[in-house]
């Protein structure tokens, strides 16, 4: 079962529910950007990593929301709620100590050079590590500090 038939699981559940009328429409409108990249490869099913995607737009978007709301003074309780919604369908977040302990046992495989290509490599090692766990925003700063960017 994957991330996009879970998605859709929870639209049918709240639906059914009929109590909150926000996340029917919310997981509504995920559930059919979700099919939508599938069905615009080629009419065929949407992998999980590309519904990851369209989640993880989706809460980057809801963020930008927030902070624009912010600066108008404008209330985004609702918003955060949606964030909250979304984000139960990322994966665990991969912590600080760990990004450092697997960039640092990369950098130890790479012989040493151009601090450019080191970067490259390491952060292409921690893709294949961690997966759809990746986050480029988390781990590039970190890689930055190793590497003394």
């Amino acid at each position: 079962m994957g991330l996009a038939s879970d998605i859709r699981k929870d639209l049918n559940a709240a639906r059914k529910e009929r109590s909150d009328k926000e996340r029917v429409m919310l997981l509504s409108t995920l559930a059919g950007e979700v099919e939508r990249v599938g069905k615009d490869s080629g009419n065929r099913e949407t992998t999980d990593s590309e519904a990851l995607a369209v989640v993880r737009k989706f809460v980057k978007n809801a963020e930008q929301t927030v902070a624009d709301l912010a600066k108008a003074g404008r209330d985004a309780g609702h918003i955060q709620r949606e964030i909250g919604m979304l984000e139960a369908y990322l994966p665990a977040a991969v912590s600080a100590a760990e990004v450092e302990a697997a960039a640092r046992a990369i950098l130890a495989g790479i012989a040493g050079g151009n601090p450019k290509a080191a970067m490259g490599a390491v952060i292409k090692g921690l893709k294949e590590r961690f997966g759809d766990r990746f986050d480029g925003n988390a781990m590039v700063p970190v890689v930055k500090g190793i590497l003394g960017d």
